[in-house]
C-alpha cells in the first residue's frame, strides 16, 4: 500500500480531476475531444484524468507567457482522414447498405468525400 507523506498532493489531484470533468462537459474544446476519443479505449476514469494531465500542461504553458489556443473539437478529425471513410464504408457494406452504381468510375470515396458539408477532396 502507497503512504503519501501530506494528504495536500490527493486534494490537489482531486481538484485537478475535478477541473476535468467539468471541461469535458464543453463540447466545443480539445479537451472534450481528448476525452471523447479515450474514452472508448482507456474507459471514462483514465480519460478524464489524462484531460487532467492536459490541462495542468496547458497552465504551465499559459504561467510561462505562452496564449492558450484552444485547438478545437475537430481536431482529431483532420487525421487520417481517407482511412476513417473506408473505415465508415465498410462497416456500412457489413449492415447491408449497398453503394450507389460507380457509373463514372469515381472512387467510392470520392462520393463519400463530395457528400461532407466541408467539402473535403483528396
Amino acid at each position: 500500500m502507497l503512504y503519501l507523506a501530506s494528504t495536500k498532493i490527493v486534494e490537489h489531484w482531486t481538484a485537478q480531476v475535478q477541473c476535468a470533468m467539468v471541461a469535458v462537459k464543453n463540447k466545443n474544446t480539445f479537451f472534450y475531444a481528448q476525452y471523447q476519443r479515450l474514452l472508448v479505449r482507456r474507459g471514462k476514469k483514465r480519460a478524464v484524468v489524462a484531460v487532467a494531465h492536459s490541462m495542468i500542461i496547458a497552465i504551465y504553458h499559459v504561467l510561462s507567457g505562452q496564449p492558450f489556443v484552444d485547438l478545437g473539437a475537430n481536431f482529431y478529425d483532420q487525421f487520417s482522414t481517407e482511412k476513417k471513410i473506408n473505415s465508415y464504408l465498410t462497416k456500412l457494406k457489413q449492415l447491408g447498405w449497398e453503394p450507389p452504381s460507380l457509373n463514372r468510375g469515381l472512387d467510392l470515396c470520392d462520393i463519400f468525400c463530395a457528400l461532407l458539408p466541408c467539402g473535403f477532396s483528396r
